[in-house]
């Protein structure tokens, strides 16, 4: 048991030293209760059934977690690592014959197939744990972990897609657009060699759910750091001791100094010239 938790401190160590992420927040119950009931909310809005019936207007959640703003540089990642990640493969991986043709697959068309969506997330997931490992870089994570909401969110519509087919899809080429039902969509090629492809809806609600946990956390964790801003300058001035009794006090004493030093001086010099007035004064 103690080697578990010690090879989880090193893992938070390296990847969230000062304790940033929403992991480390004091919840309270009535957090808790409130994320639980938020999460599942935003999860009721998914867009299964509206991609099914190929509907346009999928509601505010929707929008909220595909507009033009998310949309384009999540359109442009998932396009590029098709292309640099898909040559990559092939050059570096067999290629049989049988996967060349829409219908073929092998590990290199696979991989460069799930590059897509997997690119799409990773980039905002890297830059969150960056922004985890730099001084104060915790008070950025909230719109990191929108992103990565946006990019799981998509994932999670092609992914209840894959068989159905109702979505519009477009090419890597960005020219070649495909209409509901012509060709199959990423998460069919992604699904299917792995046996999981009659599963898809589930798995789309799986994705759902997950965006829906760090859309919610997003906005919790922005609350978080403007009502406890305080709390969080004290953990970051602690480093990764911040949980140790002595690493408080010295945090503490540390963020008086330096954000309280001004009022404390004043407040001397108030005293030390109230005491030279007196003595300045006669004496009755």
């Amino acid at each position: 048991m103690e080697t578990i938790k010690i090879l989880f401190n090193n893992i938070f160590d390296f990847f969230d030293p000062e304790r940033y992420s929403f992991l480390f927040f004091k919840y309270k119950p009535l957090h808790i209760i409130i994320i639980i009931a938020a999460v599942f909310f935003v999860y009721s809005f998914r867009v299964t059934d509206s991609v099914y019936s190929a509907d346009t207007s999928k509601g505010f959640i929707h929008a909220l977690l595909d507009n033009p703003v998310v949309y384009l540089p999540n359109y442009l990642t998932h396009e590029f690592a098709h292309s640099v990640v898909g040559n990559l493969a092939y050059m570096l991986l067999p290629v049989p014959e049988s996967c060349n043709g829409d219908s073929g697959m092998c590990l290199a068309k696979w991989i460069g197939v799930a590059a897509g969506n997997g690119v799409e997330t990773l980039v905002p997931l890297i830059l969150f744990f960056l922004a985890l490992r730099l001084k104060g870089g915790g008070l950025v994570t909230p719109p990191l972990l929108y992103w990565i909401s946006t990019t799981i969110y998509g994932a999670a519509r092609y992914a209840s897609d894959a068989r159905a087919k109702a979505m519009a899809l477009t090419s890597s080429d960005f020219i070649t657009n495909f209409k509901p039902g012509e060709a199959n969509g990423d998460w069919y090629y992604i699904l299917k060699p792995l046996g999981l492809l009659e599963y898809d809806v589930i798995i789309g609600k799986i994705l759902f759910l997950l965006a829906a946990f760090c859309f919610v956390i997003a906005i919790f964790s922005a609350y978080y750091y403007f009502t406890h801003m305080e709390e969080i300058t004290k953990r970051g001035i602690a480093g990764k001791d911040w949980n140790k009794e002595e690493r408080k006090k010295q945090a503490e004493t540390t963020f008086d100094n330096i954000y309280q030093g001004s009022q404390s001086g004043q407040t001397v010099k108030q005293e030390v010239s109230e005491t030279d007035i007196e003595g300045k004064m006669p004496r009755l």
